[in-house]
């Protein structure tokens, strides 16, 4: 007993908990972007390897999915998609997973895709790179730049408002709108790609069949090849 008579009770000790955020648990791709081969004859697979890091405190298991998603490849035909959990076991800091590309027969430029790596629901883990960009390069690549998603063909007239643009007007002038224009459609979801890769509209060529009308939405079989460094025709 004290002196003024108390007693101490059962509960004489207690546990403090320090959190450090530098012991938070971090996962990241281990690369922003990958470059691979493509096979040279159709039916071949090439795998290509991603590795997954982890950083800070490492004690505990830790589950991601990790996902690929089309760009100016398509899955199933140039790869194969991927949706797989991605799991560190205790004491475990890099984990490598796989995506296979497929050979084919058609000559076409460099193509690419993305992966994304998510947290699962409930997860505390903080993600440090959750996308990179995987280049499929030909042997005998006809382009050394790839924009990570096609192109938008519209009417001069509707170049302000390229989301919402009908079928360009026959007679009228064209204007190519590549996925590194800030008026492309998907530009909030590729605009950070092309910063990253340094792809830009400054030195794009743009390839254009002209023709005049025979009638009404038809073409004359004789169109001309037009080159030009210019986005508008």
């Amino acid at each position: 007993p004290t002196a003024g008579g108390a007693h101490l009770g059962t509960l004489d000790r207690s546990t403090i908990f320090i959190k450090d955020k530098a012991d938070r648990s971090t996962v990241g791709l281990e690369e922003s972007r990958y470059i691979v081969e493509e096979p040279e004859r159709a039916g071949e697979e090439r795998l290509v390897k991603l590795g997954v890091v982890r950083g800070g405190d490492t004690s505990s298991s830790v589950s991601l999915r990790l996902h690929t998603k089309d760009s100016s490849a398509t899955s199933g035909k140039d790869y194969f998609p991927l949706s797989q959990e991605v799991v560190f076991a205790p004491n475990v800091s890099r984990v490598e997973m796989g995506v296979t590309v497929l050979g084919d027969s058609e000559k076409e430029p460099r193509e690419a895709f993305t992966v994304h790596l998510k947290p699962l629901r409930g997860s505390s883990t903080a993600i440090t790179t959750s996308k990179a960009i995987v280049y499929i390069e030909e042997m005998d690549s006809v382009a050394s730049v790839t924009f990570p998603a096609p192109p938008v063909v519209v009417s001069l007239r509707d170049y302000d408002e390229v989301s919402t643009a009908p079928v360009p007007i026959p007679g009228y002038p064209l204007v190519c709108v590549t996925a590194c224009n800030s008026r492309h459609p998907q530009y909030r979801k590729t605009g950070g790609l092309c910063e990253r890769e340094g792809i830009n509209d400054t030195l794009t060529t743009y390839h254009w069949k002209v023709g005049a009308p025979a009638h009404l939405h038809e073409m004359h079989n004789n169109l001309k090849d037009v080159t030009s460094d210019t986005f508008f025709t």
